[in-house]
C-alpha cells in the first residue's frame, strides 16, 4: 500500500499545516478530519530531508490546504517524495521510512 493510501485512509485530506525545520532536516505534515474540524488526527513525520524544493502556488492563509497526490520514487539508496498540495510542492529525499502518527 503506498503512502498516499495509508495517510488518506481513501478520503480527501485537508492539511492543517506544513512545518519545515531545515537545521534537524524534518518535515511534519499534519491532517485534519474535515475542513469543519479543525482538530489534528493524524501527523505525517520525515527526517533525514535532503535536496528540498519548495515551490509556492497560494498565499490564502484563510484557506484550508488538501492534498492533492504524495508520490514516491525509489532512486539510489533513498526515496524521492513528491507532495503536492493545493498550496505548494515540497520535493525532497530521504533515506529513512516516514512515520505516520495517529492523534485520535
Amino acid at each position: 500500500m503506498s503512502l498516499e493510501a495509508r495517510i488518506t485512509e481513501d478520503r480527501v485530506s485537508y492539511i492543517s499545516r506544513i512545518e519545515i525545520d531545515r537545521s534537524r532536516n524534518t518535515i511534519m505534515v499534519e491532517f485534519v478530519t474535515s475542513s469543519e474540524n479543525a482538530t489534528p488526527d493524524r501527523r505525517l513525520h520525515f527526517s533525514d530531508v535532503h535536496g528540498l524544493s519548495v515551490t509556492d502556488f497560494e498565499d490564502d492563509e484563510d484557506c484550508l490546504d488538501s492534498l492533492v497526490g504524495l508520490d514516491e520514487y525509489q532512486t539510489d539508496g533513498s526515496v524521492k517524495f513528491v507532495i503536492h498540495t493545493e498550496k505548494q510542492e515540497l520535493i525532497f529525499r530521504t533515506s529513512v521510512d516516514p512515520q505516520i502518527e495517529r492523534l485520535q
